[in-house]
């Protein structure tokens, strides 16, 4: 099994669009949103979630797993950074390593920066929108079920964050969740990841090893 699930994270690296490519891809999406990309510092690099792999080919297997890869979740992306050094100001997108669909997107701003303030039910209008508006496509409303909703008043806006699992994602104690920040009226942050029970998370590989072992 420790050989099998080596094997399937270099195949999975092996079929991945080249960092040219993606970085490309997460460029036009932030132009598409507005942001000059001008002289701004540009970084690429690969990432994998072998926690949540493990997890996955420990409680389901790793057919199961594969499986999963194939419905295009975020386990492994092109993660690309937008900078301007010395300015709190920048931008990251991750980039999905199969199919260059956009699975993550983050701008940081200062906490005084100015926005607006706007009822919670508008906010979460619009974090839904975002989320299924993203290229390559999103969840469909009806296939989510809201978590969490939290506020944070900043000097100059209110800050809204929403979060929602998707049940029929749902592995043995992980849950597919999707995190959406509006920042006074903009969107802040998208995400998407397996979350993973914090107990396995603390033991690592161990735990891993100790599925092998049973």
């Amino acid at each position: 099994m420790v050989a099998s699930r080596k094997v399937w994270r270099k195949s999975n690296r092996a079929i991945s669009r080249p960092a040219a490519d993606a970085e490309q891809r997460a460029l036009e999406f932030l132009a598409d949103q507005g942001v000059v990309i001008g002289e701004r510092w540009r970084s690429s690099n690969f990432r994998t979630d072998t926690v949540a792999q493990d997890y996955l080919i420990a409680s389901a297997g790793l057919a199961e797993l594969d499986a999963l890869a194939k419905q295009d979740l975020k386990f492994a992306s092109w993660h690309v950074r937008l900078l301007t050094p010395l300015d709190p100001e920048e931008w990251s997108v991750d980039v999905s390593s199969r199919t260059g669909r956009i699975v993550s997107y983050q701008h940081i701003v200062k906490e005084e920066a100015p926005g607006a303030t706007i009822p919670i039910t508008q906010a979460e209008q619009l974090a839904l929108q975002a989320l299924t508006a993203r290229p390559g496509g999103g969840p469909a409303p009806s296939d989510l079920r809201l978590l969490s909703g939290r506020v944070t008043r900043q000097p100059n806006r209110t800050d809204q964050a929403f979060t929602w699992e998707r049940p029929a994602l749902q592995r043995g104690d992980a849950t597919y969740r999707y995190t959406v920040t509006i920042l006074g009226d903009q969107v802040g942050r998208i995400d998407e990841y397996y979350n993973i029970p914090e107990g396995w998370q603390q033991l690592g590989d161990s735990n891993f090893y100790a599925y092998l072992l049973r």
